[in-house]
């Protein structure tokens, strides 16, 4: 991508020689960002945006009913929505669809040449609101218990743990793998909401509760959590034999949560 100075000084030093005969400058590329891709948008606004249509060629329209074939001067921009090449087929691109990592908005601006902006959503609230149907079907609708006679009781359970001292609430997230749907459920979510005026004390609240769904029968394989706060309650669990795993808040981690949430919607 041309996005730099730099970038845009070699665009400027690849200027068309006239010493060539027929001379061409010849750009391949699919849409970009808008707020990024600074040149590519000023070549796309002045040909398609700004140009004329190529009369011999205006019966080939995109997805809207525009023509894809534009001039202006002696410059010709063919820019199209539409997959309409023979290896452009519909199974290629349902397979992209579902490549992880794959956003909406990055599948039109990759496959359908559609131009995006930075401030498209992390997730689109028609995913959320489907995700949220799927759970009311299955009877998940909070608050969000666990019984030892819920069907849910006899998988075993991840537990994660995001913790804070005083200003922000503190939750515990129980998740199993769902045989039969072949996906990650939830089984149980708890919330605490501190006091501003006290130290929140996580072992008489998040210790003291994973012990007591312990004791009504739950199986609990892994508690995950970040150290910031949860250190020594964890290490106390430890003791008492429960596996614990550090997930620290890192860039890297958040990343990959964020990306798993995505995957998993």
């Amino acid at each position: 991508a041309y996005e730099t100075e730099s970038h845009r000084r070699m665009w400027t030093e690849m200027t068309i020689p006239p010493t060539q005969r027929n001379p061409l400058k010849c750009i391949f590329t699919y849409a970009g960002y808008k707020a990024t891709a600074v040149l590519l948008w000023e070549l796309y606004e002045s040909i398609v945006l700004e140009g004329e249509p190529v009369p011999e060629l205006i019966d080939i329209v995109d997805d809207k009913g525009r023509p894809v074939c534009w001039q202006k001067g002696k410059m010709f921009a063919y820019w199209d929505t539409v997959p309409r090449m023979p290896w452009q087929t519909k199974e290629y691109y349902e397979k992209q669809a579902k490549t992880p990592g794959m956003r909406p908005q990055e599948f039109l601006r990759l496959h359908r040449n559609k131009w995006a902006t930075t401030e498209d959503p992390f997730i689109p609230i028609d995913w959320w609101d489907e995700a949220v149907a799927r759970g009311e079907k299955i009877g998940l609708v909070g608050p969000v218990t666990l019984t030892p006679d819920s069907p849910i009781a006899k998988y075993p359970l991840t537990l994660s743990v995001d913790a804070a001292a005083k200003y922000a609430s503190t939750s515990l997230t129980a998740i199993y793998w769902d045989i039969q749907r072949g996906r990650v459920g939830l089984a149980y979510h708890k919330t605490w909401e501190p006091d501003p005026t006290e130290m929140f004390d996580f072992d008489k609240t998040v210790g003291a509760h994973i012990e007591l769904l312990k004791k009504k029968g739950l199986i609990i394989r892994q508690i995950v959590y970040d150290p910031r706060f949860l250190h020594q309650t964890m290490v106390r669990l430890k003791q008492k034999g429960y596996r614990v795993i550090e997930y620290a808040q890192s860039n890297k981690s958040l990343a990959l949560a964020s990306q798993a949430l995505y995957d998993a919607l």
